[in-house]
C-alpha cells in the first residue's frame, strides 16, 4: 500500500524547489494548462483571501500533488478563487493514484466545492463521495493558426468576419482611426475598465464583481505579474484618448484566458467587441499561443466564435457518503432549475429578458442616488 502524507501550508510558505515541484506536475498534463492552476496565481489569491491554502501530497516521500484550495466554513472548502477561477483543479501528474478523501481530512475539511474542475480530474473522484455534472468552456483553437480559425468562421458564418470589418471601418470613418494595443500595464485603464464593467453588470442584472476590495485589489496585482505560468495581459482598444473596447486576461505561454472583456455602450453600432476579439487572436497567434480559452457560459458570441471546446465539471468531493448525499439535497432545488432554463432556449432567453428588466430599474435607482448626492453635495 502506497504511504500517502499532506502537509497544509499558506501559498507564500512554498520554497523554491516546491514551487518548481509544482511547475513540473503542471506541464505534465495539457488539462493543466491555465494560468488560474499556475502557483503564481495561488499566491496572489493568498493577498486577498487569507483562507487560501495548499495541501502538499507526499507519497513515499516524493511530491505527487499540490491542491490548492480555500477553507470554508463548517469543512467546506471551495476552489481556489471560486466565483473568478475559470479553471480548477489538484495538480497532480495524470495517472497519479491520489486518495482524495485522505487528503481531504488531513485539510480538515469534509467537503470541496468546484465548478470548473478541469474533466481529466474526473477519474481522481472514481470511487469517492462525489456528485459532479459535466459543463464545457468554449475556446478558439488556434493550434492550426489564425487564418485556420478565420476561415472555419467564414464557412459558419460567412458575415460575422466581414460584418466585423465593414463596421469597424465605419466606426473609423465617422469617429477616428482605432489603435489597438496588445499589452498595456496601466492601472488607469484598468480601473475605466472596472467602471465600464459595473456598468454592465448593473444593466443586464447580474452580480457586480467589483463591489467587492478584493478582486479589484487581485485584478490590480495580476496586472503587474509578468510570471511565464501566469501573467496579465491588458488590451484595448481606442479612439484617440477614449477607450473603446478592452480585455483584462490572464496567459500562460500556450493559453490565453478570456476573462474581463467590456466596451463602451457608446460605440455598440460598431461592434467594438467583436473588432477587439479579432485583433487579440491575431496577437495570440502572432505571439506563438494555440488557445483562448473563452469561458464557461452560453453566450452567442461564444458560440459564434469558438471552433473547440475544454470539457469541465461541476459538483462537489466529500469525505463521507452521507455528506455527499446531504449536500446534493440540499444543492438539488436549483440545480434542477437552472438546468431547466438552460435546456430551453425560450426559458433561457426569457430568464435573460427578466435579469436585464432588473438591472435597468437597478441602474436607474443607482442613477437617482448620484443625482441626489451631487444635488446634496452642491447646497
Amino acid at each position: 500500500m502506497t504511504v500517502q502524507t499532506t502537509t497544509v501550508v499558506a501559498p507564500g510558505e512554498l520554497g523554491v524547489a516546491e514551487l518548481n515541484r509544482w511547475r513540473e506536475l503542471q506541464a505534465t498534463d495539457p488539462a493543466l494548462d491555465s494560468a488560474f492552476l499556475a502557483p503564481a496565481f495561488a499566491q496572489l489569491v493568498a493577498r486577498w483571501r487569507p483562507s487560501v491554502r495548499v495541501a502538499v501530497v507526499e507519497q513515499q516521500g516524493r511530491i505527487v500533488a499540490f491542491f490548492p484550495y480555500e477553507r470554508g466554513r463548517y469543512g467546506r472548502a471551495r476552489a481556489l478563487a471560486a466565483g473568478l477561477s475559470d479553471a480548477q483543479g489538484i495538480i497532480v501528474a495524470h495517472g497519479t493514484q491520489l486518495d482524495v478523501v485522505a487528503m481531504l481530512r488531513a485539510c480538515g475539511q469534509r467537503l470541496w466545492e468546484f465548478d470548473h474542475l478541469v474533466l481529466g480530474q474526473g477519474a481522481l473522484l472514481a470511487g469517492v463521495p462525489a456528485h459532479v455534472a459535466q459543463d464545457r468552456s468554449q475556446t478558439i483553437d488556434l493550434s492550426e493558426g489564425l487564418e485556420s480559425w478565420l476561415a472555419t468562421l467564414r464557412s459558419r458564418s460567412g458575415s460575422l468576419v466581414a460584418a466585423t470589418a465593414r463596421k469597424r471601418r465605419k466606426l473609423e470613418r465617422e469617429i477616428g482611426a482605432l489603435q489597438f494595443v496588445a499589452d498595456a500595464p496601466d492601472h488607469g485603464l484598468l480601473d475605466r475598465l472596472m467602471d465600464l464593467k459595473s456598468d454592465q453588470y448593473r444593466r443586464t442584472g447580474r452580480r457586480d464583481r467589483f463591489t467587492s476590495r478584493s478582486t479589484v485589489g487581485l485584478l490590480h496585482d495580476l496586472l503587474d505579474l509578468r510570471d511565464e505560468d501566469c501573467a496579465g495581459v491588458f488590451s484595448y482598444l481606442a479612439v484617440g484618448d477614449r477607450l473603446v473596447a478592452a480585455h483584462m486576461g490572464l496567459r500562460t505561454r500556450s493559453t490565453l484566458a478570456w476573462w474581463f472583456p467590456v466596451y463602451d455602450p457608446a460605440f455598440s453600432r460598431w461592434s467594438p467587441g467583436m473588432s477587439l476579439v479579432m485583433e487579440i487572436a491575431r496577437m495570440a497567434d502572432d505571439a506563438g499561443m494555440t488557445s483562448i480559452d473563452l469561458g464557461r457560459g452560453d453566450e452567442s458570441f461564444k458560440t459564434r466564435l469558438s471552433n473547440a471546446e475544454r470539457p469541465l465539471l461541476a459538483g462537489h468531493v466529500a469525505t463521507s457518503r452521507l455528506g455527499s448525499s446531504v449536500e446534493r439535497a440540499q444543492h438539488w432545488p436549483a440545480e434542477t432549475l437552472t438546468g431547466l432554463v438552460l435546456g430551453s432556449p425560450a426559458l433561457r432567453r426569457q430568464a435573460r429578458e427578466a435579469l436585464v428588466r432588473a438591472g435597468s430599474v437597478r441602474s436607474a435607482l443607482v442613477g437617482r442616488r448620484r443625482g441626489a448626492s451631487v444635488q446634496a453635495r452642491m447646497r
